[in-house]
């Protein structure tokens, strides 16, 4: 019987976690109206494309700490992680 070996499960579990975790990342970009964060994957250039962990992770150490800073700022400016709906919609129902 043939099968996986675990180092190649871990291997698959690994950018698993990684992809999902930068689709977080720019799903809350989109809803908080942040460009930069929108575009997460961009930023992190040919590692991501190539699967090549010791260099995404060297370009995403670059980049976490800017990336936090900008969604503490935003929530401090905002009062909160997302912006506030505005009144109008409030009163219809609308959904932003």
């Amino acid at each position: 019987m043939g099968g996986t070996s675990p180092d190649e499960v871990a291997a698959d579990a690994l950018w698993d976690v990684i992809f999902v975790r930068l689709s977080a990342l720019q799903e809350y970009g989109w809803h908080a109206g942040l460009e930069e964060l929108i575009w997460a994957s961009d930023a992190v250039n040919g590692s991501l494309a190539e699967l090549h962990w010791p260099g995404l992770q060297e370009e995403l150490s670059g980049l976490r700490n800017g990336w936090i800073q900008l969604i503490i700022t935003h929530a401090r400016a905002h009062d909160g992680f997302f912006p506030k709906p505005d009144v109008e919609e409030e009163e219809s129902g609308e959904q932003p």
